[in-house]
């Protein structure tokens, strides 16, 4: 299964991913597979048909997650402008998504995704609606407590999230972007090195 799932990274590459089935099917164990798997669609198919029953999985995994004291907040760019789409066309070109901008990530204490979703910016709209669908993970002996949501820009969610959530929530910046809002007003190189290690 390794050679069909590094055939699915491109068109070219599910062709050549067929053809080498096909070699090695009487010295090898492919037979059953090159059997059922004759064409490009096909393995196509089996591929995004696993991938939906995979994201099922994933769902319900993180459906049943709970967050203890501090759920952390953070949108990603850097995921999206390597998430690329085949069109359909037969090119054989890569194109970037137009929908997905951001990835924004939801986890609990100890760093288990239990929301995700893709969107088009850090607007609140998206942002809200994961947080109302994640509302349900949280503990039930922490209602009474106070507890923390750590995300990236935290000024611009603070309101959202005492909406959301309420009084008991407190928002917090992340320990990196804290570091590199004081490393952006250093000047010299050397300076920024040590006081990103400290």
């Amino acid at each position: 299964m390794e050679t069909v799932h590094e055939g699915m990274t491109s068109p070219h590459g599910l062709s050549s991913t067929v053809e080498n089935i096909r070699r090695r099917r009487e010295t090898r164990y492919y037979k059953l597979l090159c059997l059922v798997a004759d064409r490009a669609e096909t393995l196509s198919a089996a591929w995004m048909q696993s991938t939906n029953i995979y994201s099922a999985l994933c769902e319900q995994i993180m459906s049943s997650l709970k967050v203890k004291k501090v759920l952390r907040v953070d949108h990603s760019v850097k995921f999206c402008k390597q998430l690329k789409v085949w069109p359909g066309e037969g090119t054989g070109k890569r194109e970037s998504m137009t929908d997905a901008k951001m990835l924004l990530l939801l986890q609990n204490d100890i760093g288990q995704i239990i929301g995700r979703r893709l969107t088009r910016s850090e607007n609140h709209d998206d942002t809200r609606e994961l947080l109302e669908h994640v509302k349900g993970a949280f503990d039930d002996g922490a209602n009474d407590d106070e507890w923390f949501i750590v995300c990236d820009n935290a000024n611009a969610i603070r309101r959202l999230v005492v909406n959301v959530f309420g009084s008991l929530s407190t928002v917090r910046q992340d320990p990196f972007h804290v570091i590199q809002r004081f490393t952006e007003k250093v000047k010299g190189k050397s300076e920024k090195k040590t006081l990103s290690k400290k």
